[in-house]
């Protein structure tokens, strides 16, 4: 498959049900669309599973493609909402005057000409409406420090599904360093202080240069391709089960928003390469040995770099408590949530008070043994 080929224009999915014409949606843990009118079911077909490896692509020869200026591309409409940052891709029929993400109603509507990295797998919603609602009730009900009114309250919360992309890459590295490595010995000195001696233990430090390679393997390294101001709730809850991932096909996406790619391919693989430094780092570490080090220097070659492009599903929502809106995220196939909840003040006083119980307990024992 040339590269060129895996450059194409993606946006929201708009098919119809061929009995009525109605709009379809996916059903969360199927391989069915369903009418949303007459309730008639699809089947997805041809549907590939795994980790896609035949789907990976290779990132230079990509990037290489991306910043051609022969590659041409259609016009997409897009919303940008200046609130929370989100690009969502509407479909050619939708007139849209809020952020279906965040609801704010300042957006811009735009026609956008961007190369759009082709989408190489999906991970299908696997809870639907009703497993959210109860996962979203365990979920608050297991928060400590909330109010014990809002636990036993029915907090009936309001959500929607989205699809928010990311980047895996894959890549070798070969990396080596050279740092100081420490290792502890022990002297034992005479002390005086005035008419009495004690002995003390003293540890020093012996200082060797070192030097070494570390060599490892990358794959599946997940970087958020979006720049909502939700991103850190999102990349809480991003552990994804990627033996379940699908081939990408749109009907996966009917009845969802899919969020554009806010970083570019570049960006992406410049946030892959951080985590993978830090790995590294650590791997240098331990390779060192000792019982501690300084100046530690590395060197990294990435090779055999590729990538796809994913779909990872996502269920967005708010509830209301006490007249204050409060915002959760929900893995749409795990059921992790991440999000804020009221904090009972009476609760973290009480934990102080004991905390500082305990402190002062542990200060009367060691001065009565001590006495």
């Amino acid at each position: 498959m040339s590269i060129s080929n895996q450059i194409e224009n993606k946006k929201y999915i708009d098919s119809k049900c061929l009995n009525c014409g109605s709009e379809l949606k996916f059903l969360p843990g199927s391989k069915k669309v369903e009418c949303i009118s007459c309730g008639s079911t699809f089947d997805i077909n041809s549907l590939g599973s795994g980790k896609l490896q035949s789907e990976e692509v290779d990132y230079a020869k990509a990037l290489e493609e991306v910043k051609k200026s022969s590659i041409i591309v259609k016009k997409q409409r897009t919303i940008h909402c200046q609130d929370c940052g989100s690009l969502i891709y509407l479909s050619d029929k939708a007139v849209s005057v809020i952020c279906p993400f965040c609801n704010s109603n300042r957006v811009i509507q735009e026609d956008k000409e961007n190369e759009i990295i082709k989408i190489n797998g999906v991970i299908p919603f696997q809870l639907n409406e009703s497993d959210v609602k109860v996962a979203f009730q365990t979920w608050i009900k297991n928060k400590f420090f909330a109010p014990g009114k809002f636990k036993k309250g029915k907090i009936v919360p309001s959500f929607s599904g989205f699809y928010i992309p990311f980047y895996t890459f894959d890549s070798k590295t070969f990396s080596t360093y050279t740092a100081n490595r420490g290792d502890y010995y022990y002297v034992t000195r005479t002390v005086r202080s005035g008419n009495t001696t004690r002995t003390i233990r003293e540890r020093h430090t012996r200082w060797t240069r070192v030097s070494g390679k570390v060599s490892l393997n990358f794959d599946d390294v997940l970087v958020n391709g979006s720049n909502n101001q939700y991103n850190d709730e999102v990349n809480k809850i991003a552990h994804f089960d990627f033996n379940k991932m699908e081939k990408y096909q749109e009907k996966f996406l009917l009845g969802y928003y899919t969020e554009k790619p806010s970083l570019t391919l570049e960006e992406g693989f410049s946030v892959a390469k951080n985590n993978m430094m830090s790995t590294i780092r650590n791997e240098c570490i331990k390779n060192i040995g000792g019982d501690t080090y300084s100046n530690l220097n590395f060197q990294t070659t990435f090779s055999n770099v590729t990538f796809k492009q994913i779909m990872v599903p996502i269920y967005n929502g708010n509830y209301t408590y006490s007249n204050k809106k409060y915002h959760f995220m929900c893995n749409a196939q795990t059921g992790k949530f991440a999000g804020n909840y009221p904090i009972s003040s009476l609760k973290i006083t009480l934990l102080v008070i004991s905390i500082l119980l305990l402190i002062t307990a542990i200060l009367l024992l060691a001065y009565f043994f001590t006495k």
